[in-house]
């Protein structure tokens, strides 16, 4: 018997594809200037994230919104060179700008 193979890009979008189902994806406009750990908390209250994963480009990682995320306790950053598929089911919600969609949407282009 004979099974279908499932590519890396298959695997990744199906969990990409349940987050904007169950509205759990959330498009930001660019990073927030804000540069405190307690902004940063606020903000993502207010947007009602629970359990966030950040997915980022690498260029940013060292972004002052980047930097006041890494001192929350819940929230997960992740470069969009290393995206996964148990980062993705693991997160309640996932956050990414409209230049990381652009990206994740070359990427995952077949």
């Amino acid at each position: 018997t004979r099974y279908g193979t499932v590519t890396g890009v298959q695997t990744c979008a199906l969990p990409i594809s349940s987050k904007c189902q169950d509205q759990s994806l959330v498009l930001i406009d660019g990073y927030p200037a804000f540069e405190k750990a307690k902004d940063a908390s606020a903000w993502a209250k207010k947007l009602g994230l629970v359990k966030p994963l950040f997915i980022v480009n690498q260029a940013d990682m060292d972004a002052p919104f980047v930097r006041a995320l890494r001192n929350l306790k819940d929230v997960r950053l992740l470069a969009l060179e290393g995206l996964n598929v148990y980062s993705l089911l693991q997160a309640r919600h996932v956050v990414l700008t409209a230049a990381a969609k652009d990206a994740i949407e070359q990427r995952f282009s077949v």
